[in-house]
């Protein structure tokens, strides 16, 4: 039951931490109050999607209805990243700079390419859960390297070079 939850969380994992680190964007400008505004908001929407989600999943006889707790929340960790992240670019104190719209995509490309891999590669998780514990490790010793070369070659594929990453982007 557990696992329903998590893999709802996942979702939220990049909301999650693009808060804390937009967040200290708005604390070295002594703006304490858009955070916690933006927080307030983010809670509000948590607090409907939970009732919203669980009401959801009950309707549909899901087995596990406590995974719209872990929705919502996921989903409200994203509003309060979207709402600080567009605070800072109205403000002008966040302008990316040129290439880090093609970069953001050139990148999720690679790791849904990587995933696929290591879906197709890792097996059935029935599998992994009755291997015993060395069977597992050597597993782990060669899906984690072949995982990362396939994400450093559909980025060499699709044009990013590491010279590229180590210039600085500001100027």
């Amino acid at each position: 039951m557990a696992s329903y939850s998590l893999f709802a969380y996942a979702f939220g994992l990049l909301g999650f931490m693009l808060v804390k680190v937009l967040v200290p964007g708005y604390f070295a400008r002594q703006d304490t109050r858009t955070p916690v505004r933006v927080g307030l908001i983010a809670m509000a929407v948590n607090m409907i999607g939970n009732v919203l989600a669980v009401l959801a999943l009950l309707w549909l006889d899901f087995p596990g209805p406590h995974m719209g707790l872990a929705m919502a929340t996921a989903f409200s960790s994203l509003v309060n990243a979207g709402l600080l992240w567009r605070g800072l670019r109205r403000q002008g104190v966040y302008r990316p700079a040129d290439g880090w719209g093609r970069l953001l995509v050139q990148v999720a490309i690679a790791g849904a390419g990587m995933g696929l891999v290591l879906w197709w590669l890792g097996g059935d998780l029935a599998d992994w859960l009755v291997a015993g514990t060395w069977p597992r490790i050597v597993r782990l010793a060669w899906l984690v390297p072949l995982g990362a070369a396939v994400y450093v070659v559909l980025l060499w594929l699709q044009g990013v070079r590491l010279s590229r990453l180590r210039r600085p982007l500001i100027g």
